[in-house]
């Protein structure tokens, strides 16, 4: 956003901050101003109020423009003919606000006059969000619609007002972002949670900075309503408040956001103990839950936000937790990066969840793999989709989202990386702070997993959080797809809709191993001996198969020849011949046809070059067709 600056005024402020007596008197008076800027005009931008009094401003704004934000903190946003009225409350100190806009923006309807939202509809359409850098440094900032009408969207339809934004149908992604951000719209009394496709309530729910079909045209607001503060008890801690206790037998609980006008910042040890609650939604300012911090066995729907950092899973003792929903308040760190691929890859699969499909899936050996336009010209009535991003964390959770999205008779091609069985062959149902990576751009993704099949959810999601803090923040319109494992960016694109690398990788000019460990294909060497990783991998099978109605074949993921021992040729015939005979789903290629000469990988021995995925590709060609 342009913005014009106001030396003068800001040597007063500065001035007069620091000449001030530390003995605060409500007779002082001091001026209060909002910048101007792109779109919107400020009738009166300065004003001399009394020190702890409000400030209210009028805003004229251009055609297609709204205020969505104010860096005041404790700010309040009220909509008219005209544009909007901020109130900026309790002001103690001289000070300029920015604000924040949306471009594209326009009230579709508004019944009230300039004092007034009673009873009017407000709907906004919005393609992009406009920020100030000063703004988004102040992660504390709040909007609100002034007026005791603006309830859930579920309780819009006896005609209270209801808050629409029109779905951003920009952004590089095939699926829209909805909006991110803390309060982005607010009422005393009631979270903001989230939207619904739906004016009743009754769509579909998608949380902020959720990907969401751009075929949606309006987002509605929805709204709970905070439980009553006199059922909690609270501790001062810190600069603001600590959650001591809980008395109720509610089966909803919605955090309140501040007691004594301070936040909320912590819930105690064994702070929320209850046998009632089945849902508990967290407000954006919890930052810490503390050991047993909630104690709640019926609990099944949790709602939190991305600010809360200090969490672990001995915070939580809830064993039917089946559904997070966790909002984005932060912005990405991982956005754009190798991680997000993932995330790009399940936008092209829930664009065609309703056709038929081939899902490619292992870790990177699949990413650079396959050729999938050359697999979908000979099964057309296939869609393609390629979901290898990382061999060495959670295949469990992955495998959850991505068979989430598939149907009786699609088929889904696992061909596991022997370096990797602790995750490939899916021993371990605990999550891995990676996979909050691959997801930060689309948190909803998490609330496809029944948590109850998992575990070490808060764990990893804590370690992720230490991790993130120490990471530059970026934007949503980061683009995966611009970058390879390297961070090297590319101005042609890197990956195909299907998910495929097709950045162009040259054959390597000489033969022997390039630069990973050996691997011995060795049935001893790999496995402990009492068939355990077989019957793991068996288990995730038969039950996705017997669910879904799926169909799982397996094959080997493509190795260098060069990183086997030499005379391992009766190892490797063993080891195929054992996973013939024992595990649950069909082997639909030979470990020989996996292994490559040298030249048709790039730079990793099981990175296929541009040759070597076409040549692989045409192999799985065979390996299939006898079951499609």
């Amino acid at each position: 956003m342009k913005k014009k600056r106001y030396l003068p005024f800001l040597s007063f402020v500065f001035c007069t901050i620091g000449c001030s007596s530390p003995v605060l008197s409500t007779d002082e008076y001091i001026e209060v101003g909002i910048e101007q800027g792109e779109g919107f005009t400020v009738v009166e931008p300065f004003q001399e109020i009394r020190r702890g009094a409000d400030a209210v401003f009028t805003i004229r704004l251009e055609e297609d423009y709204a205020v969505t934000g104010c860096s005041y903190w404790k700010s309040k946003i009220q909509p008219i003919a005209t544009g909007c009225k901020i109130t900026l409350s309790e002001v103690r100190y001289p000070l300029i606000a920015t604000l924040r806009l949306t471009s594209n923006t326009v009230i579709i309807e508004d019944r009230s006059d300039e004092s007034s939202l009673s009873s009017s509809t407000v709907s906004f359409t919005e393609s992009s969000q406009k920020s100030t850098a000063e703004s988004l440094s102040i992660s504390e900032e709040s909007t609100s619609i002034h007026d005791s009408s603006i309830f859930s969207s579920a309780e819009s339809s006896s005609g209270e007002e209801t808050i629409i934004i029109k779905a951003p149908k920009d952004g590089p992604h095939l699926r829209g972002h909805a909006p991110n951000g803390l309060l982005y719209f607010h009422h005393d009394g009631y979270l903001q949670v989230g939207w619904n496709t739906k004016k009743d309530g009754g769509g579909e729910f998608i949380g902020f900075g959720w990907r969401y079909d751009k075929d949606i045209e309006n987002l509605y607001g929805v709204f709970e309503p905070e439980t009553p503060s006199e059922r909690f008890t609270f501790e001062e801690y810190g600069r603001g408040y600590r959650l001591a206790s809980y008395e109720g037998d509610d089966e909803k609980i919605v955090l309140p956001t501040t007691y004594n006008s301070k936040k909320i910042t912590t819930i105690g040890q064994g702070a929320i103990h209850s046998e009632t609650v089945k849902e508990l939604i967290l407000s954006p300012y919890i930052t810490q839950i503390e050991e047993s911090g909630i104690v709640c066995p019926n609990l099944s729907r949790l709602t939190f936000y991305d600010r809360l950092s200090r969490v672990s899973d001995s915070s939580l003792y809830c064993p039917k937790l089946q559904t997070v929903r966790l909002n984005a308040v932060e912005l990405p760190c991982y956005s754009g990066t190798y991680w997000d691929a993932f995330q790009d890859k399940v936008d092209y699969l829930a664009q065609v969840q309703d056709k038929k499909k081939i899902i490619l899936f292992s870790g990177s050996s699949a990413r650079y793999g396959y050729n999938s336009m050359i697999i979908h010209s000979y099964f057309p009535d296939y869609e393609v989709v390629n979901m290898g991003v990382f061999a060495y964390f959670g295949a469990v959770q992955q495998l959850e989202i991505i068979t989430s999205y598939m149907n009786e008779g699609d088929i889904l091609l696992h061909a596991p990386e022997f370096d990797a069985i602790p995750s490939q062959f899916c021993l371990s149902n605990a999550f891995d702070e990676r996979f909050f990576y691959c997801l930060e751009s689309g948190y909803g993704e998490i609330s496809r997993i029944d948590l109850r099949r998992m575990s070490e959810f808060f764990t990893a999601y804590g370690k992720y959080q230490n991790n993130r803090s120490h990471a530059p923040q970026l934007s949503y319109d980061c683009f995966a797809y611009h970058y390879d494992d390297e961070d090297n960016y590319y101005e042609e694109l890197t990956y195909n809709v299907c998910g495929d690398m097709i950045f162009y990788r040259p054959n390597t000019d000489f033969e022997g191993r390039i630069s990973q460990p050996y691997l011995d294909y060795d049935l001893n060497a790999l496995f402990v001996g009492d068939g355990s990783e077989v019957q793991a991998l068996n288990a995730v099978y038969q039950d996705y198969q017997n669910r879904l109605g799926i169909r799982i074949l397996f094959a080997f993921a493509p190795k260098n020849i060069h990183c086997l021992p030499e005379d391992n040729t009766g190892k490797r015939e063993e080891l195929e011949n054992y996973l013939r005979e024992n595990l649950s789903v069909p082997v639909i290629m030979s470990i020989e046809d996996s292994l490559f000469p040298t030249k048709y990988f790039y730079k990793i021995d099981n990175h296929l070059s541009t040759e070597g995925a076409e040549l692989r590709s045409n192999m799985i060609v065979s390996s299939l067709a006898p079951f499609i």
